[in-house]
């Protein structure tokens, strides 16, 4: 199905003082993908031979679209490590109201806003999205014929130097036909993620991996497990559990460790080879390497402090961390050289790029005169460019992108790399002060209608703990130096996951909405038309044992093989027509806090 869309979005709408400025010295760059959707990006270039005039608050997307009666707004929150991370957003905009839309601290989807909005106006939905990873701003404002939305920077007025070039927010709108509800629209947005703006490298599946970082590196063992020993050690344990495709060694391999260590690159005494006897271990075991890195947040004292202070920026705020200069031309190709080495002489697959600061008071304090805003914008260009680059020359690298947890997806994020711990409660086992299973499976309820991909962790081996996680794929906390650790648990906990990984690229849909209600059942459907699953919880206050699962994207008149999977991973399999599988099938969940998983494949059909 192909959309075309109005004048209105497509022409129009461009860049406010930048096309009403009387200047011919700046040329605006628009690169733009039309058809069923819209994609925009936007460069600024000053061909004059003298400094051009001020440029304030320049518009990626400046629109207005009729709407006589109602226009209903739905969004996410932003991560910021709590029940309500990732949670829902509806609201009803009135006549006269004004709506800005801005994340906090300077990541795209931390805390008070998240990228991907979609407005339902009139009873037609056009779905947007913006692909800027710092601080972004989108304002909606509603008169009594139209409603007027705009996206850009935050904040922004600044002059461009000869030949200087500067991007801006890149912008996607996906426009409904009359009556398609907004779930519809986000699937079709999902698809195209899937289809033309896929981050994985040749569309393989995320990883199954063993992460105990949290879980050891706190403890008792931590001396043990930030050794090379230790490390052979949990990887002798991921070993044992058959589902397990990738090792994760996150923020324990540099000197001092996490978090003052950050700046080091001198692996920590407990590594006298490096990563070269684990890097070969784990290629050995069929395994593929992720290791955790946070180039840009640079602790005092540590390895790149001492050798190039002048590539960092300082923040009055915060004395000891600073902020390295993806914007400086030659603290970005230091820092590149640097990585790449790292990447080729450490066997690593999967680069983990974490960034645990506000990088927006360190923005603020080192821009130029009369030229608010620069230093964010080159920062993220060279963010950008990083990761191009690493990927151009590693082909096969997979990006992980880690913000303390998520807080910096957004569409620019999304199509290079993959938030693979989609927040910062995976850092925690769930206990009753801290239900992150339900917490999970709010998550993706709520996360997996605009993305495609993202994953998160589990404690335990228990089928409700990774059910609640997982999604094509997820990060084990697993106690693999415990030997009365339940291998076989998770051995079979693990294959189920990776059983279930065909279905992912399928349509997702949202059975049940997000609640923190722990007195009902929450289900979820990944969809492939012919087959697909679902996902089943009963929460620890729900007294109901029976859920009425009601698919959708089902032939009524046809049969189907159903495979239900209990809490204990107890397969029945029985055959069911498919009215009976859209009309209601009776799941019993016979305990509180438990799951089950029901498998459908298309038999035949009688039409």
């Amino acid at each position: 199905m192909k959309n075309h869309f109005p004048a209105s979005l497509r022409i129009n709408g461009i860049y406010s003082e930048v096309s009403q400025l009387k200047n011919p010295s700046i040329q605006v760059i628009l690169t733009e993908t039309n058809g069923e959707y819209l994609y925009r990006r936007m460069t600024l270039t000053n061909i004059g031979n003298t400094n051009s005039k001020k440029i304030t608050d320049p518009l990626t997307l400046d629109v207005r679209i009729p709407c006589k009666e109602t226009l209903l707004l739905h969004t996410l929150r932003g991560d910021d490590n709590s029940k309500e991370s990732f949670f829902p957003v509806d609201k009803r905009v009135s006549v006269g109201e004004n709506i800005v839309l801005t994340p906090s601290g300077g990541r795209s989807s931390s805390t008070t806003a998240f990228p991907f909005i979609d407005f339902t106006i009139d009873g037609k939905v056009v779905l947007l999205a913006i692909g800027w990873s710092g601080k972004w701003k989108c304002t909606v404002n509603r008169d009594e014929t139209t409603v007027h939305i705009t996206v850009g920077l935050a904040h922004a007025a600044f002059f461009l130097y000869p030949e200087e070039s500067v991007e801006l927010p890149s912008i996607f709108l996906l426009e409904g036909v009359e009556g398609e509800p907004a779930s519809s629209v986000r699937r079709r947005f999902r698809r195209i993620l899937l289809k033309d703006m896929n981050p994985l490298p040749n569309r393989k599946k995320l990883p199954i991996a063993i992460q105990p970082f949290d879980r050891y590196y706190h403890s008792e063992l931590s001396d043990f497990w930030r050794t090379e020993e230790g490390q052979l050690k949990t990887l002798e344990g991921a070993n044992k559990i058959g589902g397990m495709d990738t090792y994760w060694l996150d923020a324990a391999w540099f000197a001092n460790g996490f978090p003052s260590g950050v700046g080091n690159y001198t692996f920590h005494e407990g590594f006298p080879n490096g990563l070269k006897f684990l890097s070969e271990a784990v290629s050995q075991s069929k395994k593929e390497l992720v290791v955790w890195f946070e180039p840009e947040r640079v602790h005092e004292e540590s390895d790149v402090f001492n050798l190039h202070p002048e590539f960092l920026l300082a923040c009055s705020a915060d004395e000891k961390n600073y902020l390295y200069n993806l914007g400086n031309d030659e603290a970005y190709a230091w820092l590149y050289r640097l990585l790449s080495a790292y990447i080729r002489g450490n066997g690593i697959h999967h680069f983990r790029q974490d960034f645990n600061m506000s990088p927006l008071p360190y923005w603020t304090e080192n821009d130029e005169k009369d030229r608010e805003g620069i230093c964010e914008i080159k920062h993220i260009m060279g963010l950008y460019r990083l990761w191009d680059d690493l990927k151009t020359e590693f082909p096969d690298l997979y990006i992980d992108n880690c913000s303390s947890g998520g807080r910096r997806i957004d569409l620019e994020t999304v199509r290079r790399a993959v938030p693979l711990w989609r927040s910062d409660i995976a850092c925690r086992p769930i206990t009753k002060t801290n239900p992150s299973d339900i917490w999970n499976q709010n998550q993706i309820l709520a996360l997996t209608e605009y993305l495609p991909y993202h994953s998160s962790c589990a404690w335990e081996p228990k089928a409700n703990d990774i059910r609640s996680s997982a999604t094509e794929g997820i990060a084990c906390a697993f106690d693999v130096l415990n030997s009365d650790f339940d291998f076989s648990a998770a051995d079979i906990a693990t294959k189920e996951v990776k059983s279930l990984q065909q279905y992912w690229d399928g349509d997702f849909y949202a059975l049940t909405t997000p609640t923190l209600d722990e007195n009902v059942f929450v289900a979820y459907q990944l969809s492939k038309k012919e087959s697909g699953y679902a996902a089943i919880f009963r929460r620890r206050a729900c007294e109901e044992n029976c859920y009425s699962l009601r698919l959708q994207d089902i032939d009524v008149f046809a049969n189907y093989s159903v495979i239900v999977s209990d809490e204990h991973y107890i397969r029945k399999t029985q055959n069911v027509r498919g009215a009976i599988l859209f009309k209601g099938f009776d799941v019993f969940l016979p305990d509180p806090q438990t799951s089950a998983i029901v498998i459908y494949q298309k038999i035949n059909s009688d039409a």
